[in-house]
């Protein structure tokens, strides 16, 4: 997955806006895990579990990323967030 520059405009660096973009990579490794999930779906395909990496750059900070989505939970949160699967994403 790779994001463009993007900031946030008139926000002081607090971590107000560490905590945004947390949320918002954690928002892009999910929208990117429907993306796979839904293509799937439609070639009827043998439906996986989705395994995506990241790298996230900020200068010289580099922060490595590993979110394993089951398909079982994929499947669910198209009927409405589900309390029995959850998702991990690993730093």
């Amino acid at each position: 997955m790779t994001v463009e520059n993007k900031h946030l405009k008139n926000v002081r660096q607090t971590s107000y806006l560490t905590n945004c973009r947390k949320l918002q990579i954690a928002v892009e490794i999910l929208a990117c895990a429907c993306e796979n999930f839904i293509n799937e779906l439609f070639e009827d395909k043998e439906l996986k579990d989705q395994i995506i990496y990241i790298v996230h750059i900020i200068f010289t900070y580099i922060t490595f990323y590993k979110a394993i989505i089951s398909s079982k939970y994929l499947y669910y949160i198209g009927l409405g967030l589900t309390q029995e699967q959850s998702v991990v994403i690993q730093r």
